[in-house]
């Protein structure tokens, strides 16, 4: 772990919920979540399904063998084509939405670590109440931000 071997200047300036989510789920979210949905999105069955069933209706109006064959030709060419455009114009909204998720997360996150570290003032001045509808309003964004993917 890098952040180990930084001065102590430096390690103080990164929040300590910034790194715990950063090794908790920022790693194995963005392998889990994007590589691999987007693998199977490209190459599942109702992307297959879909080319198949174009390729069946031009090959039943095509007039002649050599036109059938033309647009086989035509069709297995242009599925990569159409499934990467297609990935290309989900992949800015599936960040933008899976970033909100990670902010309200982080949010949430920080806002009981910070409960954890304070919570002598917090309860010595009485703010518990508080600190619970707070933390109450953080889980409601989180969820919304959830539900939006």
């Amino acid at each position: 772990m890098q952040f180990l071997f930084y001065n102590d200047s430096s390690r103080s300036q990164v929040a300590l919920e910034k790194l715990i989510m950063a090794m908790t789920r920022d790693v194995s979210n963005t392998v889990s979540e994007v590589y691999v949905t987007s693998i199977e999105l490209a190459s599942g069955p109702p992307v297959k399904v879909f080319f198949l069933m174009l390729y069946l209706v031009a090959f039943v109006n095509a007039k002649s063998p050599l036109r059938q064959t033309r647009l086989a030709v035509y069709y297995v060419a242009l599925q990569p084509l159409l499934i990467f455009a297609f990935l290309a114009h989900r992949k800015e909204k599936g960040f933008r939405l899976r970033e909100a998720q990670f902010r309200a997360e982080s949010r949430m996150v920080e806002s009981v670590i910070q409960c954890v570290l304070n919570f002598n003032l917090i309860r010595d001045y009485d703010h518990i109440t508080e600190s619970l509808r707070s933390y109450g309003e953080l889980v409601a964004a989180y969820n919304r931000a959830v539900s939006h993917l």
